[in-house]
């Protein structure tokens, strides 16, 4: 390997070099097909832009005739005339209207109107010359005059030559009559012409460049307009493609007639050029319009680009190499001894010294970086072992208190299965390792039958919230042997939490209190969302008659009471934020409509089934997204002695 071989100098000078050149080149190949495609992009722009100018104007023209056209036929419909005042009609209507080349009134002789009107009206260059249609031009077997009547519609005709009295090359535009008396039946036609002499003018008016050209084919693919004067009324985009054997060139033709947009490469038939054609319908007649763009005015631009950057690149290059080359010799002798010194560092030995290099040149910055990043890589590795040893040991402690917290909670589920008047199934899914919401149920003893559901969130997440969701619970457990009424009780422990409360933490509580045997449930809020409450026959309420402020906020706050006659298989659903609140990628939040289907649609389900679900479906809802506040449900169901008979 010769290469191998060579100095240093020599290599890093050849390899340097050639990455620049590779670089080079593919930045003067990048910039070629970047300009030849923002060329391209430009160029259909232009061609865009042309071509709804054009359609645009033949737009107005033929909406014009149209509006022309129309306008006579209403006034036939409504107002009889002789054909002479047809005439005055129809020159009244042709002032000011310069695209409508002429106008033609053509209403048969019927038993209601034995004088039929046969009238013509067109420019010529000696003013408006008058036509009558009689016998002799056979009007009634025209398709400007059929179609309309057939089709009780107005309609644009394929373009014609107009042999024999205008000898002009036209479209007509030919609107339905209707009688006064029947409206269902056509009495006649009124038409309005106009000259497509107007179009090659238009185009050839365009600054398409000296290789570009358009043209405008009719809804059956005939030539209307073309730089190749034989192919206009003589050839339609169909012959000319199966002469030529041009398969593209016919399906162009199919887009085209179907009223397409876009553009397709093509090989021009006239000029022989490779490019692109820009087609675009014009929707009120029912023709297109076609603009050929050539690659090779295109091309031009992009290589005058091109080859001025290779100039500029070749230029750089040489000089580049000569600046590289005493570079590299200047480099290369302290870099030896940094080499030996990098491969001690590389195998994990951070005792090892970097020599001394004289001087502020690069090559000496670069060993004292080098000294500099080994004092630091050390410290570094103590301070990495230090963290990592205390995020373990916060794991760890997260970990305990996460054990902590789920334990203050029930778990065991049923709780009281000795008990069939009710079923119980709570379940609590935190944010964090350990989060702020509580859940608790129990009998204050035997005797009163009175069952305590309580639930409550607190205001942050962590172990802060944690701390005092324990100490929320356990106080509610303390004071309920004193105050019983959930009002009172909300009273009590608000008092508590309040006092010395420097953390100005505070916790939203609904407490419930069902005496079994009658089926009674007082309750009191602290702030809380209302439960819900599923009653036997489907009816579904919110428990909200009792409303109070949170929890810790403030001492000497008063709740309200509620209550609710539970009756048996009712289901009671009490529930956190953290449900109603959990949101998708989106931002969508699940919200209480959700909620309140959820819980409808199972109210046969089990407690403990119905929470599964109601979480499954919490999740399919998030897809994915972080939870952001702890999930807590607790579902009570009532059946009081119903079940117990049984």
């Amino acid at each position: 390997m010769m290469f191998n071989k060579w100095s240093l100098t020599w290599r890093l000078t050849v390899l340097i070099m050639a990455g620049v050149g590779t670089i080079l080149t593919a930045v003067i190949g990048y910039s070629y097909f970047s300009a030849k495609q923002l060329l391209e992009e430009e160029m259909m722009r232009e061609a865009q832009h042309v071509a709804a100018t054009v359609t645009s104007r033949i737009e107005v023209s033929s909406r014009r005739v149209e509006g022309m056209a129309q306008g006579l036929a209403a006034v036939m419909e409504v107002m009889p005339v002789s054909t002479e005042q047809s005439y005055q009609l129809m020159e009244k209507f042709l002032q000011g209207q310069e695209d409508v080349f002429g106008t033609a009134v053509a209403l048969p002789a019927t038993k209601n109107h034995p004088a039929g009107i046969g009238a013509y009206l067109y420019r010529t260059y000696g003013g408006l010359q008058k036509l009558s249609l009689g016998p002799a031009q056979a009007y009634e077997t025209k398709d400007w005059y059929l179609l309309p009547v057939e089709m009780k519609s107005a309609v644009w005709s394929e373009p014609y030559f107009d042999e024999g009295i205008s000898n002009v090359l036209m479209a007509t535009y030919s609107a339905p009559v209707f009688s006064a008396s029947d409206p269902e039946t056509v009495r006649g036609v009124v038409t309005g012409d106009m000259s497509l002499t107007i179009l090659s003018g238009l185009l050839d008016s365009l600054e398409l460049g000296r290789e570009n050209y358009a043209f405008i084919i009719s809804g059956q693919g005939r030539f209307i307009a073309h730089p190749t004067g034989g192919y206009v009324m003589r050839e339609s985009i169909f012959s000319v493609a199966e002469g030529l054997q041009d398969s593209g060139l016919y399906e162009l033709g199919q887009k085209m007639i179907q009223g397409q947009k876009g553009y397709v490469a093509h090989t021009s038939k006239v000029n022989g050029k490779i490019g692109w054609v820009m087609y675009m319908p014009i929707p009120s007649t029912g023709w297109s319009l076609g603009i050929f763009f050539s690659r090779d005015e295109l091309m031009a631009r992009v290589f005058d680009l091109s080859r001025t950057q290779w100039y500029l690149g070749i230029g750089g290059f040489l000089l580049l190499c000569f600046v590289v080359l005493g570079i590299a010799r200047s480099i290369t002798r302290p870099l030896r001894q940094l080499e030996q010194a990098t491969q001690k560092l590389a195998a994990g030995n951070f005792e090892a010294t970097i020599p001394a290099i004289s001087g502020r040149d690069e090559v000496a910055r670069l060993a004292e970086a080098f000294m500099i990043m080994i004092s630091e890589l050390k410290i570094y590795m103590e301070m990495m072992q230090a963290t990592v040893a205390a995020k373990e040991r916060i794991a760890s402690e997260l970990r305990i208190a996460s054990s902590i917290q789920m334990g203050l909670v029930p778990k065991e589920f049923p709780p009281f299965p000795e008990r069939t008047d009710f079923e119980l199934f709570a379940l609590l899914e935190p944010a964090r390792e350990v989060g702020g919401d509580f859940y608790d149920f129990f009998f204050l003893d035997e005797e009163t039958e009175t069952l305590y559901l309580v639930i409550g969130d607190v205001s942050d997440k962590g172990i802060g919230a944690a701390l005092f969701m324990a100490i929320a619970r356990t106080l509610l457990r303390s004071l309920v042997r004193e105050k019983r009424e959930p009002g009172e009780l909300l009273s009590r422990l608000n008092d508590e939490l309040s006092r010395n409360n420097e953390s100005c933490m505070f916790v939203t509580l609904f407490c419930g209190a069902v005496h079994l045997p009658s089926g009674v449930c007082r309750y009191a809020s602290g702030g809380h969302c209302p439960p819900m409450l599923l009653k036997t026959t489907g009816q579904l309420v919110y428990l909200n008659q009792a409303k109070g402020p949170v929890i810790g906020g403030m001492e000497g706050m008063t709740y309200t009471e509620g209550s609710c006659l539970l009756e048996a298989d009712d289901m009671l659903l009490l529930y956190t934020d953290g449900v109603t609140e959990a949101a998708n990628k989106d931002e969508e939040l699940f919200g209480e409509a959700r909620l309140e289907a959820a819980l409808c649609n199972r109210r046969e389900a089990a407690p403990d089934v119905l929470l599964r679900e109601v979480r499954e479906e919490l999740h399919e809802f998030a897809a994915g997204a972080e939870q952001s506040d702890d999930i807590t449900m607790l579902a009570f169901r009532y059946w009081g002695f119903s079940k117990v008979l049984k």
